[in-house]
């Protein structure tokens, strides 16, 4: 898409909604791995440079995020979840033969250049409500947790300016994730020149 304000000769931007698997963290793995695809999108910019599209993707990850971000829900423990079938459904075989919770899918992401908002938004303004969970806690899946993310490529951090969770009780077991870009930043991002923007 194109942002118009910024002009007609400003990067695109690729966006994109997706719901990873929710029963195979092997699905999980290669879905995210098609993901990283977008972040690495072309473009011919109008004096004929080729240019990284930055993208901008949100969805139901189904896992969870690498742990360690100041406020973020911690990962459940495998054996508290009463769920059988949801223990295989959210956690992996580790290298050392035990199950631990998947968090493959964020690990993926980011090493390809898309970083989680939240996390971002955490890190750098200390802003722990980007991280509040977007399920809440059930007797058969566990803990609050926060399933639910948007990644951007690190072009676009700059603009990043809010991200924050509406509760949705009522209308759904997932709430919704809201991000804010600053528009004049966006502008400035999208129009400085250059030939490898991630």
């Amino acid at each position: 898409m194109r942002y118009t304000p910024a002009g007609r000769d400003s990067l695109p931007l690729a966006l994109g909604s997706y719901h990873l698997n929710y029963g195979s963290p092997t699905t999980r793995q290669s879905e995210a791995e098609w993901l990283t695809t977008w972040n690495d999108k072309q473009w011919t910019n109008p004096d004929g440079i080729p240019v990284r599209v930055p993208a901008l993707l949100g969805g139901d990850n189904n896992s969870y995020p690498v742990p360690g971000t100041p406020g973020d829900p911690p990962l459940p423990e495998l054996d508290r979840i009463p769920n059988r079938p949801h223990r295989l459904h959210r956690s992996i075989v580790g290298p050392d033969g035990k199950r631990v919770m998947d968090t493959r899918p964020d690990e993926i992401l980011r090493t390809a250049g898309l970083e989680d908002v939240a996390r971002h938004l955490a890190q750098t303004n200390n802003d722990k409500t980007a991280v509040a969970p977007t399920v809440d806690a059930c007797d058969t899946h566990g803990p609050d947790a926060r399933i639910d993310r948007i990644y951007a490529s690190t072009l676009l951090l700059p603009a990043v300016t809010q991200a924050d969770v509406i509760d949705m009780t009522g209308l759904s077991d997932h709430h919704t994730l809201r991000l804010r870009l600053d528009s004049t930043t966006l502008t400035d991002l999208l129009n400085q020149p250059q030939s490898t923007p991630a």
